[in-house]
């Protein structure tokens, strides 16, 4: 997708976006095709009604199990080669307890520990037990919202556009938000975020070098916002980033960079319909004698949702983001993207959703005489869900992913059918 079209769809496009929506959207390392957009809820209302939909009351402690058996897939091209590569089974199995308590009438504490086991069939070398664990504090007060909480996520999924390999990492976190009202429709609001991704496996020779990835990631971000009629929000801010890639071995991989850029964000939402965007201009620097190619450009992300609440929704969704690159002699990667999805509710309980999501990835070069690459990015995909009960679900899903580069050797295609079953993970929640 040229990005002479892109740029100007984005830039009309890019006025929405939650003004407490995580800081750290657009640095994190990939979003996989077809990630749909998440339907907008007050955090007031998620944590309510995770406590209200709890399974087991303790005095004023709500607890709730939940176990799932999801991402139950062959992947045909399972180590994402380009000569079409290996064939295996996957499958990831987990059980454990979300906990929510209140404390005072606008005050409340949460934590999860949800152990999973990720299988394969083939290579007993990839199997292993991840997890998500965390704990969060929300306060509500009248003029004040404050929102303390502390995650990890260890999972596997896909690191990078440019090795279509399923491939476990660790992401801690830490984050604090406020947003404060300062009158009438104006609000301000400040957050901070402290997290490091690190790459988990235990590779085989052939396999990725992913701890190139590896990074310690400093953000700060303050601005101020207006509400508007109909539920629209519009605020403007600055972020300041901190990132130091941590891998010693890969010394020509560091990647380590800071910048402060200043943001715009607008949303909307009300029963049936909503529209995020945010537009950030980035001015990254290398730091401390770092191979980054010092970025001056404009990252963005849409999520457009229509009749969500009626029986054939429409959504519509684009990103322009940086990610860092796995090969030798380029820095990172403009990873472009558009996509729309329809969802049907077949009945009650069942609902059809397909997507088409298409765009670019382009690579900035890092070292002289490095050749220019572009890969065009196309994925396809369809899913069928069956709510089995008031907590019970089951569903199917199929995705094929294909990569058309300028270099040769470098087309790739992966296909996935997957299956799964869940009891409790599609209620509402904080994480």
């Amino acid at each position: 997708m040229p990005k002479s079209v892109l740029l100007p769809v984005a830039l009309a496009l890019l006025l929405a976006g939650l003004l407490t929506t995580r800081a750290s959207a657009q640095f994190d390392q990939y979003t996989v095709p077809g990630a749909p957009p998440a339907e907008p809820e007050d955090r007031k209302g998620q944590v309510e009604k995770a406590m209200d939909e709890a399974r087991w009351r303790l005095g004023r402690l709500r607890v709730d199990p939940t176990f799932g058996l999801r991402d139950v897939q062959y992947v045909n091209n399972s180590r994402g080669t380009a000569d079409g590569g290996e064939s295996d089974f996957t499958a990831s199995a987990s059980a454990g307890l979300r906990a929510y308590i209140r404390t005072g009438p606008k005050v409340f504490w949460s934590a999860h520990v949800i152990p999973e086991y990720v299988w394969w069939q083939d290579n007993a070398a990839r199997r292993r037990l991840d997890g998500r664990y965390g704990t969060g504090m929300f306060a509500f007060w009248n003029r004040l919202t404050v929102e303390a909480t502390a995650t990890r996520e260890e999972n596997q999924g896909y690191l990078s556009p440019e090795v279509a390999q399923l491939a476990h990492s660790r992401s801690d976190r830490f984050g604090l938000t406020a947003e404060v009202k300062v009158s009438g429709r104006v609000y301000a609001f400040v957050g901070a975020e402290q997290f490091e991704i690190r790459s988990l496996d235990e590779r085989e020779p052939t396999d990725a070098p992913f701890e190139r990835f590896d990074r310690d990631v400093s953000l700060l971000r303050g601005g101020v916002g207006y509400r508007l009629p109909r539920g629209f929000s519009v605020g403007v801010g600055i972020e300041r980033s901190d990132i130091d890639f941590v891998d010693p071995t890969s010394p020509s991989f560091d990647r380590s960079n800071r910048g402060t850029s200043p943001l715009l964000q607008i949303r909307q939402a009300n029963e049936d319909r909503f529209f995020r965007l945010e537009i950030v201009r980035r001015d990254l620097e290398a730091k401390n004698g770092s191979s980054f190619v010092p970025l001056r450009d404009t990252t963005t992300r849409l999520d457009v949702g229509l009749n969500t609440s009626g029986r054939l929704s429409t959504f519509v969704y684009g990103s322009q983001g940086l990610v860092y690159s796995l090969q030798q002699g380029y820095s990172y990667l403009q990873d472009d993207r558009l996509g729309a999805a329809v969802r049907w509710k077949l009945g009650r309980r069942s609902s059809l959703r397909g997507f088409a999501e298409a765009g670019r990835n382009d690579y900035t070069v890092a070292i002289p005489g490095t050749p220019e690459r572009q890969d065009d990015t196309l994925a396809l995909g369809a899913s069928l869900d069956f709510l089995l009960g008031r907590e019970l679900s089951w569903s199917l899903r199929v995705l094929r992913s294909e990569f058309d580069s300028n270099l040769a050797g470098q087309d790739r295609t992966v296909t996935s059918f997957g299956a799964g079953i869940t009891f409790g993970l599609q209620k509402s929640s904080w994480f």
